[in-house]
This record gives structure tokens, sequence and C-alpha cells, in this order.
């Protein structure tokens, strides 16, 4: 996969085990999951449905696509890329303060997300004004 230019983002490849029955997807806690992993996620989104729209302050994310196809946005204040999450041996990695959206989901997608800290809703930036302002803040996270 071509590399990502977005800042905190890039692609961690997944170990993979083929045999005759398969393949085996290898997802390993601090290994090949650079984060302590706090919790999961599973979209099945509908087609033409998009999601995502805002920013985490701390959370990090790893994003696999079990099935079919979609395509994230990713910004991160300075420069805006598209990139296709389409299957389970590339996790798309995403740091914090980084907006994202997802959109053009195939009829079949499935995604599943990794992140390193439990559900906080006061750790979302939902409107994107304010996640350039956090930027233009000096945030000693970036």
């Amino acid at each position: 996969m071509q590399a990502i230019t977005v800042a905190r983002c890039r692609w961690i490849p997944t170990e993979v085990h083929p045999s005759k029955g398969g393949e085996l997807f290898a997802i390993e806690n601090l290994k090949s999951i650079p984060f302590a992993i706090q919790k999961m996620i599973v979209i099945k989104a509908a087609e033409g449905s998009v999601r995502g729209e805002h920013a985490h302050r701390r959370l990090e994310q790893v994003w696999y696509c079990l099935s079919g196809s979609c395509k994230f946005l990713l910004d991160d204040g300075k420069t805006q890329e598209t990139v296709e999450v389409n299957t389970p041996n590339q996790g798309l990695y995403m740091g914090c303060y980084v907006w994202h959206r997802m959109f053009d989901f195939s009829a079949n997608c499935i995604l599943i997300a990794l992140g390193s800290d439990l559900h906080d809703p006061d750790e979302y930036i939902l409107d994107h004004s304010d996640f350039l302002s956090a930027l233009s803040d000096g945030n000693p996270l970036l």
C-alpha cells in the first residue's frame, strides 16, 4: 500500500498465516498494535452512509476492514488524504488529533477498530473548526 502523508497516520502490516483452510490474521497487543488495547468497535455501515466526522484528543486507533471496503478522509490540519481500507492484512493507524470521515462503504463492509482508551465522550472533537483551533493552540500531544 502507498505510504500515508497525513501526520500521525500510517499503515500497520498484519501477520498473515495461510493454510489449506484459509488465512489467520494475527493482531497482537503492544506488538503489531503500538498501544495497549482498551476497546474494540465493530461497524457494519449501510451503503451510502457517512461515519466519523470527528477527531480524538487522546485516543489512538487501528482500523481493519474484515470484509468489503470503505474510504477514510484523513486530515491533520495541514494535509488531507483519502485512503481505501479493504483488507484485514493492513491496519490503518490513526493517532490523536486526526480528523477522519469514513464513506463509500461497500454493501458487505465490516470494520473493526482497536482503541487505546475506553470510551470518553469528552475527548471527542465534533466540530472541524474546533479541531483546527486545538491544533493551532500548540497542543503538547502533537
